[in-house]
C-alpha cells in the first residue's frame, strides 16, 4: 500500500503573505512585520506610529 501526500483543497489567497509573516498596515497600507507590529481592538495589524496617528485622529474627531 502506497501513501501519497494529500494536497489541500482550498488555498487561502494570502497564504504566501502569511508564510512570510508580512501583512499590510491597516493605516498606511505598507508592509508591517507581524512580530513587531501593534494590533488594534479589531486585530488589525499596524505600525506603532500609525497606531498613534489613528488614536490622535480618533480623539480629534470626538
Amino acid at each position: 500500500m502506497q501513501i501519497g501526500i494529500v494536497q489541500p483543497i482550498y488555498r487561502h489567497p494570502e497564504a504566501e503573505v502569511l508564510k512570510s509573516s508580512q501583512v499590510s498596515c491597516y493605516v498606511c497600507d505598507q508592509e508591517v512585520d507581524l512580530e513587531r507590529c501593534i494590533t488594534d481592538e479589531n486585530g488589525s495589524a499596524m505600525h506603532g506610529n500609525c497606531y498613534l496617528l489613528k488614536l490622535q485622529l480618533h480623539a480629534a474627531t470626538q
